[in-house]
Parts: structure tokens; sequence; C-alpha cells
């Protein structure tokens, strides 16, 4: 049997292509997986972001609860908010991911340093 914490790795740093945030696995057992969204200090995501009533998924790998999750056996995996509407895929964040914000912030003229912390994150858990 498959266990969802063979495929999905609690140490690495998770993408959300919707908004292009970044979360983090808080747990990880055979029954449940619990993600955040990665803030700075300041409690912000240092990004426009959608409006989502989330910040933070439990969800049950049996789908008994609020959330629909679905595993897809490579690393990445879907939630559907409240069982409707627009599915959240996460896959595993890569440097790419990250640099690309990096650049978009200094395009702009704002502090790197949130997406700095995530790349140096992002490239311990390799």
């Amino acid at each position: 049997m498959n266990y969802p914490n063979d495929f999905i790795n609690k140490k690495s740093i998770y993408f959300l292509e919707l908004d292009s945030s970044f979360w983090k696995v808080i747990t990880l057992t055979n029954k449940t997986i619990k993600l955040i969204v990665i803030k700075d200090k300041y409690g912000s995501n240092n990004h426009e972001s959608i409006e989502r009533d989330n910040a933070d998924f439990v969800c049950k790998w049996d789908n008994k609860c609020k959330h629909c999750i679905k595993n897809h056996q490579d690393g990445s995996f879907t939630i559907y908010p409240y069982r409707n509407g627009v599915p959240y895929y996460f896959r595993p964040a890569t440097n790419n991911d990250v640099i690309n914000e990096i650049n978009c912030c200094k395009k702009w003229g704002v502090s790197t340093k949130y997406y700095d912390d995530i790349l140096s994150c992002v490239m311990g858990a390799k």
C-alpha cells in the first residue's frame, strides 16, 4: 500500500501556482496533512494574493473533512477547498519558482528578503 508520505516530503516547500504562494507542510501522517502559507515576519505573503478563506488547510486522506484532497503520487497534490470551486494544485517549489518571484521584486524595487529566505529553504530541502 502506498501511503501519502511515501510521495510528499514534509521538508519541502510547496508552490501553489494559482497565486504563486509558497506553503509548508506542518503535519503529515497516514491520515492527515496540514499546510500553512509561508508568511514573512510581518504576517504578509509579500505579494498580491488571491482572496481566500484559508491561510492553512487540514485535510484527511480519506476525504472525510470539509476539503477534498487528491494525491498525485509524484510529490504533488490538489486540494478542493470546501469541495467545490477552483482546485489548488500544489507541487514542490523549484529554484526557478523562487527566482522568478525575486526577479519581480527587483523589477518593482521591493525587498527580496522574503523570497531569499524561501530560496534557502527550497535549496536545503533537495
